[in-house]
């Protein structure tokens, strides 16, 4: 799982809660901090007596934690109740422990010990019929699909227009360019078959989402915006590949709202890094 995020300075109650990683090391008294067997233990703390352990108060909000889908040694995410935004989509904030707080290694100066960060959830697709309250929050309130989350800016912007692009390639209604070529790590680019992919898009594997460029059109009435929407995919060779869809699109101011427009061209690729 890619962990992304920044430290919240000036934030003493988490501060405080992960120097208490000492007290930790106490709940599980060991002669060697980094000792497999106190790993071991760790591993069958419940979400909240770890998230205890390691920051404090701060985890009684806290619902489920990354271990289902990345080892603990490599560090440790927690996830708060998500709480409905917009109308498709829920906000999941996350607290992430560094690997060397887990494991009881000395923790190089300047390295943040945690971070806290915000992604998104998807519960439903922008193109279902809506929803009234209190559906959206009773939604949200039980999402627990922390394993594919969306991250960046763009989030809602970038289920919206990747669901119009889907729908209108199931519906044989395309008016607008579509490219894909295949960039590997070795070897040269290769053209794909970018209709047959944007019609077995899932929504919920969208993990990044982010606003590249808005320029206002010299009419004053509309606006050209470039979303890029990255899909992870299985490794190719050991390496680790991802695909990417670079939708453009035309915003007419009073017609769609900040996530609407539409679409001139996708571009897709397909990169192995």
């Amino acid at each position: 799982m890619r962990i992304v995020g920044m430290l919240i300075a000036g934030a003493a109650g988490l501060f405080v809660g992960a120097l208490g990683v000492a007290l930790a090391f106490n709940l599980l008294p060991l002669p060697d901090a980094r000792s497999p067997l106190r790993m071991a233990r760790m591993e069958r703390l419940s979400t909240q007596t770890l998230g205890e352990a390691l920051l404090g108060k701060v985890a009684g909000g806290f619902v489920a934690d990354s271990r289902a889908h990345s080892p603990l040694k490599h560090g440790v995410a927690f996830y708060d109740k998500p709480t409905a935004y917009g109308d498709y989509l829920c906000t999941v904030r996350m607290y992430a422990v560094s690997h060397r707080v887990v494991n009881g290694e000395p923790m190089p100066w300047g390295e943040a010990m945690m971070w806290v960060d915000t992604a998104y959830g998807i519960w439903r697709d922008p193109s279902d019929p809506m929803t009234v309250e209190p559906a959206r929050q009773q939604a949200c309130a039980r999402y627990r699909d922390f394993g594919h989350l969306i991250w960046g800016d763009a989030a809602n912007r970038g289920a919206f227009m990747m669901d119009a692009a889907r729908d209108a390639s199931r519906a044989g209604k395309v008016m607008f360019k579509v490219s894909c070529v295949n960039e590997g790590a070795r070897g040269s680019p290769s053209s794909c078959n970018g209709l047959a992919l944007l019609r077995e898009i899932d929504l919920r594997k969208i993990s990044g989402a982010h606003g590249i460029s808005r320029v206002e059109e010299s009419d004053g009435k509309s606006a050209i915006q470039i979303d890029d929407v990255r899909m992870p995919l299985a490794n190719k060779d050991g390496h680790p590949a991802e695909r990417i869809f670079r939708i453009t699109s035309r915003q007419r101011f009073g017609k769609e709202d900040s996530d609407g427009g539409v679409i001139l061209a996708v571009d897709i690729s397909h990169e192995v890094f």
